[in-house]
């Protein structure tokens, strides 16, 4: 456990993280440096635990869908400045 100083992200089975989701496409899936890592005092061999660092984990997941018979209907393809993605804004139902 480097505890963060490496910045390098943890290696996560995506595969794994695929099988949450019961259907739909999954757009690819950013793995990123950040969360909080600490000694918890105890190793528990059982679970395979090989030092006393426990990691909590941050994850967003945006879900929505596509329905071309709205024909962009509240959307705004300018989307945040870099991005170049669709947003919509919640009063307008979307």
């Amino acid at each position: 456990g480097g505890g963060g100083r490496d910045l390098v992200p943890m290696d996560v089975d995506l595969s794994h993280v695929a099988k949450v989701f019961p259907y739909g496409r999954l757009l690819p899936i950013e793995v990123v440096v950040g969360g909080l890592s600490f000694p918890t005092g105890r190793i528990v061999h059982e679970l395979g635990d090989e030092d006393d660092i426990a990691i909590c984990v941050a994850a967003s997941v945006s879900v929505g869908y596509h329905n071309p018979a709205v024909g962009g209907k509240g959307g705004d393809s300018s989307g945040a400045p870099g991005t170049n993605h669709k947003t919509y804004s919640t009063k307008d139902g979307f």
